[in-house]
């Protein structure tokens, strides 16, 4: 997109100057002849005329560039030719050769290398020289003008090839720059998932700005010793991963931190232009060490930069490239830290996506410990009590079996849909939704057949408040808090409120076991700093930028969870879509 707009951005711009200085040359010369009328000497009053019309023309066109955003395509050719021909006209009614206004043809130039660089100028040029020479012979040959001066005539003659040849060089030059430009403003910006296709990649964008056949990227990644190794040969990439050590730096200490350009690599003592701290300076010697000459295969140029980046460390060699100069070691500078970003870009990019995995992980971990395992747990409880009752209680052992098999059912149920989550399968839709109340006691009457302890619910403002999103979340939490309760704290009651105050959910859960190893009040804080209290609680409730606080004694425990429900909803929401 930045590319396809930056000619059209160039050429509004360069009309709008050109429409400026029109509007100033003209203004100028009335004014010229204002303060000294005996020039021209010769049709005055049409020059006069002349000079008037073309600045009213100058004025219209200044504002028609500033008006519109984008000139028409034809209009920049039509004027050019227009202001050649006035300017012709105007020089032939004063004074031919000699006129004053023989300068115009300079203005001409200007806006032709403005326009189109090179080719414009050229054309432009040998028009102008050509209508002037045609001048000066008319005036010689056929009036017989007494005032021509040959000398004079050949000197302006000179001077308007040497501008013409001038301003063409300057064309080409900015022609040349603002294509290394618009080959920036093309750099690639979607990262590529592979390695190999993002230093592919990188590789030919970085070859074809500097304009070289051949590339070599040396570099390592943060903490990996390992180096890395890229050459790219036209349509040819090879990437390699090289053992510790084996890839020492390429450039010899002096030029170690520098942007270097060498012509001569064949040479027994090779000048090297590099940057400096005070500019530009010569150094004369080999700048690769060892046999890295002979293993780049270097045959005539060499141009090299740093690899700066919080990521990665190395350097970027483009090699036997046509025609670099010192301009390039500038834009050599600009490429390899583009390429460094690009590059750590691409790390920073793995490393999420590894935390990602890390954290998914984490949260399929709490999934399962909260319901499967514990699940499995209240089965080992119950198995274990069949067994005392199957002598002396055939009947409760076989509730407790029945018990057992529903529990595996709904097991098996869950984790069926869990599967279906992480492969990304889009689940049956539940004809009922039920409200948070519903849940929660059924919830309770789960965890008593379960565990065999009582949980008395207290839910007060939730069905109105509390998303099923978040219902599962709240869930998740009194599972854990009552199975601990029920566990580890020998509890045979719990007493659960619930309620939903403005935009919080507010959890307290009491219970009538021993407590924690610890005693005391302690808020989220706290526990964390003391590595104490209920792990996949706390790491819950911090998942869902939530608090806990712990009151224990030796009568038992009190949670207080204060969750924001907005969050609690987009975290439930992220967890049900992996």
């Amino acid at each position: 997109m930045l590319s396809d707009f930056s000619p059209h951005y160039h050429r509004a711009r360069a009309e709008r100057l050109i429409a400026l200085g029109r509007v100033i040359l003209a203004g100028a010369s009335l004014v010229a002849i204002y303060v000294d009328p005996s020039e021209p000497s010769r049709f005055a009053g049409l020059a006069y005329t002349c000079l008037a019309g073309y600045l009213g023309y100058a004025l219209l066109l200044l504002a028609v560039a500033w008006r519109i955003a984008l000139p028409p395509a034809h209009l920049p050719l039509l004027t050019h030719i227009f202001d050649l021909v006035t300017f012709s006209v105007l020089i032939y009614f004063t004074e031919g050769p000699t006129s004053p206004f023989y300068l115009y043809f300079t203005f001409s130039l200007t806006c032709a290398t403005l326009r189109w660089g090179l080719s414009g100028t050229l054309w432009t040029g040998i028009f102008a020289v050509l209508a002037y020479v045609g001048l000066g012979i008319y005036t010689a040959e056929i009036p017989g003008d007494p005032a021509f001066e040959l000398t004079r005539f050949v000197i302006r003659s000179v001077y308007l090839i040497v501008a013409t040849i001038l301003l063409a060089y300057l064309g080409d030059y900015e022609q040349h720059l603002r294509g290394e430009i618009s080959k920036l403003a093309t750099w690639p910006v979607l990262l590529p998932a592979e390695m190999h296709a993002m230093v592919q990649e990188l590789s030919e964008t970085a070859a074809r700005n500097l304009g070289t056949p051949r590339i070599a990227i040396v570099w390592r990644e943060q903490g990996n010793p390992q180096p890395w190794l890229a050459t790219w040969i036209k349509n040819s990439f090879h990437l390699s991963q090289e053992s510790p050590g084996s890839l020492d730096s390429p450039v010899v200490g002096s030029l170690g931190d520098k942007s270097f350009l060498c012509h001569d690599m064949q040479s027994r003592s090779p000048r090297v232009l590099h940057l400096s701290a005070t500019g530009l300076k010569f150094w004369c010697g080999a700048p690769l060490r060892g046999g890295w000459q002979e293993r780049f295969q270097v045959e005539n140029s060499m141009l090299s930069s740093k690899l700066r980046g919080k990521y990665v460390q190395g350097r970027v060699f483009f090699l036997d490239g046509k025609g670099l100069t010192s301009d390039d070691l500038t834009l050599t500078e600009v490429v390899a830290a583009m390429m460094a970003t690009r590059m750590d870009g691409f790390y920073l990019v793995r490393q999420l996506r590894q935390a990602a995995a890390n954290d998914e992980r984490m949260h399929l971990s709490q999934d399962l410990h909260d319901s499967c395992l514990q699940s499995l747990a209240a089965m080992g409880l119950q198995l274990s009590r069949v067994l005392q009752s199957l002598e002396d209680n055939p009947r409760l052992a076989k509730r407790r079996l029945e018990l057992v098999q529903r529990m595996l059912v709904d097991e098996q149920r869950n984790l069926r849909l869990m599967v279906r989550q992480l492969q990304g399968k889009k689940l049956v839709a539940v004809k009922k939704v039920y409200s948070a109340k519903t849940l929660l006691q059924a919830l309770a009457r789960k965890l008593e057949n379960q565990w065999s302890i009582k949980v008395v619910l207290n839910l007060r403002k939730l069905d109105n408040q509390v998303s099923a999103k978040m219902s599962q979340e709240i869930c998740y939490l009194i599972t854990e808090a009552v199975v601990n309760a029920a566990r580890h704290g020998r509890a045979s009651e719990v007493s659960v409120e619930v309620a939903a105050e403005g935009q919080e959910v507010l959890l307290n859960i009491r219970d009538n076991g021993c407590g924690f190893p610890f005693y005391g009040a302690y808020d989220h804080a706290t526990l964390t700093a003391l590595r104490i209290g209920p792990e996949m609680l706390k790491s819950r409730v911090s998942d869902l930028e939530g608090s806990l606080a712990v009151k224990s004694t030796q009568s038992g425990s009190q949670l207080r969870i204060k969750l924001p429900a907005k969050v609690g909803a987009v975290r439930s929401q992220s967890l049900s879509g992996r």
